[in-house]
């Protein structure tokens, strides 16, 4: 009998020994018990995609539990929904997993057989004083806000950007001892937007190569590369939208001026906050060759005008009404808002984010 055979044989016989608990790393079986679910409680799961979209998968609870089986590309960031507004958000991968607890105490509910949830829940951990904190400020934040005490207010605001800065700091450490971690992968993301291309890039490339080469790798991969096109020192992406009045405007319109690109919604409540600074930055440098072109990832012509008419705000205004994917959007890389450019006559960016004082010091010390 030739060794092949024997082979054959030596795994037929695993197999049949095995039989069905013989694992399978290429799907994912979901099994939840919460005490306190109704049978025939419908229960979704909206699983986060790399591009931003989701897609939702439903299930019944039966004799007290629920399931959920299928495969997924890659561990996934997904939330489970009941009817009654109830939701817990954890990490999805092959594997098989089990959420016990009550519904009505969720985020003490146990999930087990997620290694990428296991990360997840140590990285959290390490954040916990960050959100004692953050709430004890708000607190303090809100009695200011009452007292109109604007000295605490500056120094309570000073205070939520220090904390958020620690927090960043603990998600950067994490992927620098974890770079086969696809938490890590998940936290880089989240950081984007927050921190400087050389280095998010250097973390980037400090991953595992599996990593960089996952669906959300490939990314952010692509996303670094916009950063490194849109920092600081580089020309200004040209682009062209429609105005108000449906006359197509181009950013190299306004060459000679320092100009502040921004991008912002109706719906966006920290951009419309914003739009009262801007209108007063605006009023005291318009004259003084200082510009703003506020781009929308509106898809509502009417909302999108009456939020221009409703905050005055007078600048040149675009959109072409294609949501997140708008294009001057798509091309600078924004995943969050506002953000904004601050660009010189010569059409380089000499400045990104800048917003409240900020903003009033960086445009005084230019155009005064």
């Amino acid at each position: 009998m030739s060794k092949a055979v024997i082979l054959k044989l030596k795994c037929l016989v695993f197999v049949l020994v095995a039989g069905c608990t013989v694992p399978n790393n290429h799907t994912y079986h979901l099994s939840g018990t919460l005490s306190g679910l109704e049978d025939n409680t419908k229960v979704i799961m909206e699983t986060y995609l790399p591009d931003y979209s989701s897609k939702k998968d439903t299930a019944f609870v039966v004799n007290g539990s629920f399931e959920f089986k299928g495969t997924v590309k890659e561990p996934r960031l997904v939330r489970l929904t009941w009817p009654s507004d109830k939701s817990i958000m954890w990490y999805l991968e092959n594997a098989t997993i089990e959420i016990t607890g009550h519904i009505d105490s969720l985020k003490q509910a146990i999930i087990k057989g997620s290694v990428t949830q296991t990360d997840h829940e140590k990285l959290a951990t390490q954040k916990e004083w960050t959100i004692a904190k953050r709430e004890a400020l708000s607190k303090q934040y809100k009695e200011a806000g009452q007292l109109k005490d604007t000295i605490s207010l500056k120094r309570l605001t000073e205070a939520f950007t220090e904390l958020g800065h620690k927090k960043d700091s603990i998600s950067k450490a994490f992927i620098s001892v974890n770079p086969k971690s696809f938490i890590s992968l998940f936290e880089l993301r989240n950081l984007l937007n927050k921190s400087e291309y050389p280095e998010m890039n250097q973390l980037f490339l400090s991953l595992n190569e599996s990593l960089q080469q996952s669906e959300l790798g490939t990314a952010i991969k692509t996303k670094l590369a916009i950063m490194e096109q849109t920092q600081v020192g580089k020309p200004a992406i040209d682009f062209e939208q429609p105005n108000t009045e449906g006359d197509t405007i181009s950013l190299s319109d306004f060459r000679g001026n320092y100009v502040l690109l921004d991008f912002w919604a109706s719906s966006c409540g920290p951009c419309r906050y914003e739009n009262k600074n801007l209108v007063k930055q605006y009023a005291k440098y318009k004259d003084k060759g200082f510009e703003i072109v506020g781009v929308s990832y509106d898809n509502n012509e009417a909302r999108w005008k009456g939020a221009i008419k409703y905050d005055s705000l007078t600048w040149t205004n675009l959109c072409d009404f294609k949501g997140l994917q708008n294009e001057a959007i798509v091309k600078y890389g924004v995943t969050s808002f506002p953000t904004n450019y601050l660009i010189d006559p010569d059409g380089i960016i000499i400045a990104k984010n800048l917003r409240g004082e900020a903003l009033q010091i960086e445009l005084g010390h230019l155009l005064n």
